[in-house]
């Protein structure tokens, strides 16, 4: 997701995994979660980059003629449904949980602007996400406190 990473989401695939006996793997997009990368945290490479990490996954540690689902959590199934553009024969089929295709949370125009300047004069700016604060996930008070404490 945008503004989160596998370890949000252990509890998750530890009951699918009891559940159907499949492996579950997560990938973190650069400069997230356990990723190891060159990137800082936050940093985000286009589609085509996220496309060839999750090519690169399926071939390194995916089992060949595994029949293969993704699952896409919020922002996530933005590469997912990019790679299975490129790719169709990647995954037998995708789940879509909560899809974010569109952001509810926007910025304003004044930080629209700003962001198009930084673009335009190939600045390294970080900006800070729209999303307001951890409620803005979940209204239950566990996951809110996981959540606040996970910078």
């Amino acid at each position: 997701g945008l503004e989160s990473h596998s370890d949000w989401f252990l509890d998750f695939g530890n009951a699918l995994f009891e559940a159907s006996g499949a492996s579950i793997w997560a990938i973190d997009r650069p400069g997230c979660g356990e990723s190891v990368s060159r990137l800082k945290k936050g940093d985000l490479l286009g589609f085509e980059d996220l496309h060839l990490d999750i090519q690169a996954f399926i071939s390194q540690v995916v089992p060949k003629n595994s029949q293969r689902y993704f699952l896409g959590l919020c922002w996530g199934i933005r590469p997912i449904l990019f790679t299975l553009i490129k790719d169709p024969k990647c995954a037998h089929g995708v789940i879509m949980a909560a899809p974010g295709l569109f952001l509810k949370s926007q910025y304003s125009a004044y930080s629209k602007l700003k962001i198009l300047g930084s673009i335009l004069l190939c600045q390294n700016k970080r900006f800070q996400s729209p999303i307001p604060d951890e409620t803005y996930f979940t209204s239950n008070h566990k996951y809110q406190n996981f959540i606040k404490n996970d910078r």
